[in-house]
């Protein structure tokens, strides 16, 4: 889909990754969900986090996603005609490239590595057998 504002157009391959949704979140404080009813809905927040995907996307370093500004006039998606068979997920190496996090605004820290699972000690001690009193 192609994104048009500020007398520029850029393109916009869905998803958005984790990474941007992480940054979006903790700069303008919206969740997928939000931004997802947002570009629904006209929200101009959603309408900012999306500014900053597409313009990172590009190659605009440096950008922080609370600074993006436009004239809302100039604002306009073009989606691309849906054809047979389109929908279906695209490989790995086809993924749009992941904007990178602003300065000011912390980049997301892997999760850590899970600990091995501890595996209780083997006894060769079988089960005591329950007594049976009479």
């Amino acid at each position: 889909m192609r994104i048009h504002f500020g007398g520029k157009e850029y393109d916009f391959t869905p998803p958005l990754r984790l990474r941007e949704a992480i940054v979006i979140k903790q700069a303008l404080g919206l969740t997928i969900d939000d931004f997802d009813r947002g570009m629904a809905s006209t929200d101009p927040v959603a309408w900012q986090a999306m500014a900053w995907v597409v313009r990172s996307r590009a190659g605009e370093a440096e950008l922080d996603p609370r600074t993006i500004d436009f004239d809302t006039d100039t604002w306009w998606i073009e989606a691309p005609p849906q054809q047979v068979g389109q929908g279906e997920p695209a490989a790995n190496g086809d993924r749009p490239p992941v904007a990178a996090a602003p300065e000011g605004v912390p980049s997301p820290e892997p999760p850590p590595s899970p600990e091995p699972a501890q595996q209780p000690a083997s006894s060769t001690t079988p089960p005591s057998e329950p007594s049976t009193s009479a």
